[in-house]
């Protein structure tokens, strides 16, 4: 097996990925602008961006994921479960007139949680700062809703696949939020884990990641659901300990960045291999972190969690 030092800097194939090939951790780039019109396959876009922000050359080709425009929205600015699915079906028809595919949709729709690693103040700036648990209650309510509406409009929304996202601060939060989510899921559906774009600013989370993953990737598979999905995290420790566990109860796996499109435009050295930059251009970098999670099994971060004894008990419905 090759060090941690390997692992970062081995040089990734001058081609992407083959769409044939299966991936460890499958990776939906995101990042809006004109310029990353050339990158195909598996992409990531916000309804809360403009569609002329971006323009695909082949859109045919993208594999797109939508989320919900969530991390976005200031909090007087919230909409409905209803008003969230209908900007997201409303982005998709402009985006096929823009893009001048008549036939193209999105891949997957995730619902419209409530995120509570953001806060926002009363002058509309944004800080990454962790909810309490207790003032995360409201916000996991509202996420199990949006995940209850997504799901009750699936035949309308069909063929597409619905990514119900859940929340909470500690790990019986969003345990229990889970398990709320879990009830209206199918096998086709995906479990979507939000609130841990924490991870990579603050690591001191880690042992309360792995502790959610320990109780709700069981309580997952139990259900049926046979795909996970980790908004916004590309921190290669928390995703190979993911993949890990998620192979024991044989879950499928992805993650969403912009880190591999924006982190290349970085100045500072040190600040740009802190933001994710592994190679000189946006393009060559998507092609390293694709290889890279491709073939995180072979790499020194897949590796089991440690167990995480759990703290207190919470049931939410």
């Amino acid at each position: 097996m090759a060090s941690a030092t390997m692992c970062e800097s081995y040089a990734a194939p001058s081609t992407p990925v083959p769409a044939a090939t299966i991936p460890a951790v499958r990776l939906y780039v995101g990042g809006h602008g004109h310029r990353f019109g050339a990158l195909e396959g598996d992409r990531c876009f916000s309804p809360a961006h403009p569609v002329s922000t971006t323009k695909p050359t082949h859109p045919e080709r993208v594999n797109l994921l939508l989320d919900s425009g969530a991390f976005s929205d200031k909090p007087q600015d919230r909409l409905t479960p209803a008003g969230a699915l209908a900007r997201q079906l409303a982005w998709e028809r402009k985006a096929a007139v823009y893009w001048g595919a008549a036939d193209w949709r999105s891949h997957a729709l995730v619902s419209y949680d409530r995120l509570i690693d953001e806060t926002w103040t009363p002058d509309g700036t944004r800080h990454k700062r962790r909810w309490s648990v207790l003032d995360a209650e409201s916000a996991v309510a509202e996420t199990v809703d949006a995940a209850a509406y997504l799901a009750s409009q699936r035949a309308n929304v069909a063929p597409r696949k619905l990514v119900l996202a859940i929340q909470g601060v500690d790990a019986a939060q969003q345990t229990a939020c889970a398990e709320a989510v879990l009830r209206y899921a199918t096998p086709d559906d995906w479990l979507g884990f939000g609130g841990w774009c924490i991870l990579g600013r603050y690591k001191s989370w880690l042992s309360t990641f792995w502790a959610t993953l320990h109780r709700v990737l069981p309580m997952t598979a139990d259900a049926g659901v046979r795909h996970v999905h980790l908004f916004g995290v590309l921190w290669l420790p928390a995703l190979g300990g993911l993949l890990w566990l998620a192979d024991r109860h044989g879950l499928t796996v992805s993650t969403d960045s912009s880190a591999p499109t924006r982190s290349a435009s970085v100045t500072t050295e040190a600040k740009r291999k802190k933001a994710g930059a592994r190679a000189e251009t946006w393009e060559q970098n998507v092609r390293w972190w694709q290889h890279t999670l491709a073939h995180l099994r072979d790499t020194p971060y897949y590796r089991r969690p440690p167990m995480i004894p759990s703290v207190r008990q919470v049931t939410l419905f």
